[in-house]
């Protein structure tokens, strides 16, 4: 909903927001504007919580053009997977659900997920731990 009236006004990117005036800001999105243009802007006054217990893992990594070899994706999913893997190992924890989400042609996503219980040490070869995954102890 927020997306879409941001989008509407003109607002696609962090910079169109930071450079936005609060009060347009405001009338677009309501009370939520200000919070949001100062959070645009860098102006985010909340005490950070370095040390409070994971919600999920996950693990990103943005091409800087579309890339069609499979080769290089499946490197690049399994690698996510071998990382998701060592940190819930880590922390003695199983994955729940695990989402992949991928983007393609610019601003079309797209997210698959697979819920049920299985061990960290699920052979990497699979596509258990690719993207994300909810820990459950």
């Amino acid at each position: 909903m927020v997306e879409q009236r941001l989008l509407r006004a003109g607002f696609e990117t962090m910079g169109d927001l930071a450079r936005a005036d609060s009060k347009r800001l405001e009338e677009t999105i309501g009370n939520w504007g200000l919070e949001v243009a100062h959070m645009a802007r860098g102006w985010d006054v909340r005490e950070v919580e370095p040390y409070r217990e994971a919600v999920s893992y996950s693990e990103e990594n943005i091409f800087e053009r579309d890339v069609s070899d499979r080769e290089i994706l499946e490197a690049t999913l399994l690698a996510h997977a071998e990382n998701v893997a060592r940190r819930l190992r880590r922390d003695e924890l199983e994955a729940r659900t695990v989402v992949l989400k991928w983007r393609s042609g610019g601003s079309v996503s797209c997210s698959a997920s697979r819920s049920r219980a299985w061990r960290a040490t699920t052979p990497t070869g699979t596509v258990c731990l690719t993207s994300a995954a909810s820990p459950t102890r």
